[in-house]
């Protein structure tokens, strides 16, 4: 399972969707982006989303090939501008104590 939300979203506040993160069995990934609200969008200059949209169909293109097994977990910080859900920049970082 593919959760996404902003780093300030009120609609999904980071610390609730790292609580039902943390209660999924299955495979899951989640991807929190740096100082966005609930309209996402990684590289400035862009369609609105066209970003996040176009990653989140790779990723399940990825799933439904099976690319994720039992005990899939990974949870990154996507940083602005950064190289996206694909990079190391921002992995394993916790949104909620990203200055640690």
């Amino acid at each position: 399972m593919l959760l996404t939300t902003g780093e300030y979203d009120a609609r999904s506040p980071v610390e609730l969707v790292y609580k039902f993160y943390d209660n999924i069995k299955g495979p899951k990934e989640l991807w929190v982006y740096e100082d966005t609200y609930h309209w996402t969008n990684l590289f400035p200059g862009t369609n609105e989303n066209a970003d996040s949209h176009n990653m989140g169909r790779d990723w399940i293109r990825e799933a439904l090939a099976g690319k994720f097994k039992p005990g899939y977990t990974r949870k990154t910080f996507l940083r602005t501008g950064g190289g996206g859900p694909h990079g190391t920049q921002g992995l394993d970082q916790d949104a909620r104590h990203w200055w640690e």
